[in-house]
């Protein structure tokens, strides 16, 4: 499972570092390996979609993954917004089970509606989006 509330967390740096907090998260589906993401400031003029490579991943509402963390080391402060797992659950499961012996990672997106967790073998690909609107049509590269 991916949520886990013994997971321990730590900031990772990227592009959305400082957005305004109380973003939505949308998910664009899972294609391709990645699971896709766009994070919208309401009132405000940008946005960002994300590309997760991941093996699985999980989405829950705010309110119930609130009450799982207790709001411990996955609050958003306003600084760093993607956090990745350092332990957990499931990177044990996946370092355990890889034939290739990759090295899995966990991050974590949240987001005021809903919140998402993913575990896979690379990292996050940020692009910044011009317009509220562009978020809404934007989709993932077509393979």
């Amino acid at each position: 499972m991916v949520f886990d509330p013994t997971t321990k967390w730590k900031p990772f740096p990227s592009i959305i570092d400082g957005v305004a907090r109380g973003v939505y998260v949308s998910d664009r589906g899972h294609w391709d390996g990645s699971l896709n993401l766009v994070i919208q400031q309401p009132r405000q003029s940008q946005a960002f979609a994300i590309e997760v490579p991941c093996e699985v991943f999980g989405g829950c509402e705010e309110m119930i993954y609130s009450i799982l963390y207790a709001h411990k080391s996955v609050v958003y402060d306003g600084s760093v917004y993607v956090k990745e797992a350092e332990t957990s659950v499931a990177l044990n499961a996946f370092r355990a089970a890889d034939p290739f012996n990759r090295t899995p990672r966990h991050f974590c997106f949240l987001g005021e509606d809903y919140c998402y967790e993913a575990v896979g073998f690379g990292e996050p690909v940020i692009r910044v989006l011009t317009d509220p609107e562009s978020a809404l049509r934007w989709k993932p590269p077509a393979v």
